[in-house]
This record gives structure tokens, sequence and C-alpha cells, in this order.
């Protein structure tokens, strides 16, 4: 059409503008340095030597290749198996990318609102009226620092979140493999219980044959080694369940328990407990947990400077031809 063209030298100008203006948003989105920044945070923090950069690398429907559900469990490959197999930590890692797309929008300018119309007189006249418009929404240059604040603080609270949601699992198996370990031990504690219950009650029968024991000291022995054997029942079932909550940590729920445990408990150390000072020192500076929160805090006052602005009222500014009845063609430029 006629009007299109005689429109496009107009606008010309106003396109270029609005493109230069487009180009200032030049915040990446690609959400691998974010992960590979959670992955770093956790070093020396989860008990195990995974290399979470480059595990993190799998499709999260590939299952760990570090146990075979067969060889003895350690407690470094049942930290790593939960690493790698655990859908709440690709989950955050999710996240961690969602809110990196909001910081790299953030940067971006509003999408140009675009007119067009074309009308037909209806007496039967001559002329054709036309008109093209373009309109970009300015608000956002004085919003977008406060914008970019906002979404970096949450970017930021989001990687530590998943950090710390990383070091809280491995947390969480290193517990339920010293459970497991404790149930194991309380077997062989049991099994070993049951040895003496029954050497003592042949020795009390024996003992009260001969008239030295009255025969009520025999049915005692005889409950006692009944309810040893009764402790060792219950310490197995307790062993299996511990093992399925080992296995529900890593991601494998169906799989069997007939593998055993490879490790034994650490011996309790009674430490010097810090001043109060000095805890809150460390946890200031080693838990993420708390970081990502003061960076919540952060995005909060980030979120109440965009409120304060949102009182001051939106500016457009546009550039529009148009053409009436009599084809008198028009530029109107302006806010």
């Amino acid at each position: 059409m006629t009007f299109i063209k005689n429109a496009s030298g107009h606008l010309a100008s106003g396109s270029a503008l609005l493109a230069t203006i487009t180009l200032v948003g030049c915040i990446s989105a690609d959400p691998l340095p974010d992960r590979n920044q959670t992955a770093r945070l956790t070093d020396g923090r989860t008990g195990s030597d995974l290399q979470l950069e480059e595990a993190w690398k799998q499709s999260y429907d590939t299952p760990s290749d570090a146990w075979n559900g067969i060889d003895a469990l350690t407690i470094e490959t049942a930290i790593t198996v939960t690493l790698q197999n655990d859908p709440g930590l690709r989950l955050e890692l999710v996240k961690v990318a969602e809110v990196r797309a909001d910081l790299a929008q953030a940067s971006l300018p509003p999408n140009p609102v675009i007119g067009f119309a074309v009308g037909a007189p209806m007496d039967g006249g001559g002329g054709a009226p036309a008109m093209i418009e373009l309109m970009q929404q300015l608000s956002w240059l004085w919003t977008m620092d406060d914008q970019i604040d906002l979404q970096d603080e949450r970017l930021a609270a989001t990687i530590l979140a998943a950090a710390q949601r990383t070091v809280d699992r491995a947390t969480e198996v290193r517990t339920a493999f010293a459970r497991a370990l404790a149930a194991r031990d309380l077997i062989n504690i049991e099994t070993d219980y049951i040895q003496t219950t029954s050497a003592t009650f042949d020795l009390v029968n024996a003992l009260a044959r001969v008239g030295e024991l009255p025969p009520v000291d025999v049915d005692r022995a005889l409950i006692d080694h009944r309810s040893a054997e009764a402790d060792r029942t219950d310490a197995i079932r307790e062993l299996r369940n511990r093992k399925f909550e080992l296995l529900r940590l890593m991601g494998w729920p169906d799989q069997n328990t007939e593998w055993v445990l490879n490790g034994a408990l650490e011996d309790a150390q009674i430490k010097t407990i810090p001043e109060e000072d000095e805890t809150i020192e460390r946890a200031l500076t080693v838990r993420l947990d708390i970081a990502a929160s003061q960076r919540r805090i952060d995005s909060a006052e980030a979120e109440a400077r965009l409120a304060g602005l949102s009182r001051i009222p939106e500016v457009t500014v546009g550039l529009g031809w148009k053409r009436n009845f009599g084809n008198r063609e028009a530029l109107n430029p302006g806010p």
C-alpha cells in the first residue's frame, strides 16, 4: 500500500531511536555461571568429593552411576548419589535459571506498541484514511536500576538457597547413614546379648535341677532370653527402615535392602563450646541460609524503592503518521 511507503520514511528515525534504546539491555540470561557458582559454594561442605559442576550437567532423568545397589555402601557414595539424584536440588537449579531470566528481562525496555488502521468513507467519496503509530514507554528509564537491583538480589538469594539445600541434603544423608550404622551395631550387640542370656538360662536351669535355685529363676532367665531375641528382631527391622530412609534420600526408594553398610560410627569428641560472639560471627560468615536471608532483605528494599517510584506518572513517547480523507498526511511525534 502507498501509505505504508509514505510512512516508512517518517518512522525511520523513530525506529533507529528505539533500536538504540533496546541495545541498553546487555545482561545475559545464561544460567550456567549461576549454577557453577552454586556448586562452588558447596565445596568442602557436603562430605563428598563429587564435582557438582560436572554432575549437574547431566540430565535430571539420568540416574547416578556411583553405586549399583549391590556393593557395600559408604557414606561418601551415599552423599554422591543423593546430590546427583535428588529432584529437589534440580528444582532449586531451575529456580536459579528462572530468576536469571527475570534479571535479564529487567535490563530490557518494555516492548514498543505499534498501531495500524485503514479506513474507508461511508458516503462513497474519495480518499482513504490511514494511521500508523509507534509508542514506547519510558518509565523504565528511572525504574530500571531498582528493577535490576531487585532481581539481582533475588538471584543471589536463590543461589545461596540452592547451595544451602545441597548442604542440608548432604547433612540429612550423613545423619541417616549414622542412624543406619547405629541400627547395624545394635544388631551385633543384641546378638551377643542373646548368647549371654542363653548361657545364663542353661546355667540357671542346671542349678535349679540340683536344687540350688528356685524354679522361678529359671522362668526369669527364659524371659530374659526371649526378650533379647525380640529386641534383636526389632533391631533388624529398624536397620531395614533406616536403609529405606537412606534410599529415599538417595532417590532410589524402590531399591532392595540386601546391601551392607561400610563404615563405623565416629567417636564422640567433647569440644570447647564457643562463646556467643564467636557463634554469631561464624553463623554470619559460614551459614548460607543467613546470607540468603540478607539478600532477600536487600531485594525487599529495592522493591520498596520501586513502589515509591510508582507514584510518578508513566511517560510514553511515540511517533505517528496519519492521513485523512483528503489525503493530507501528518506526522505526530511527542510524549
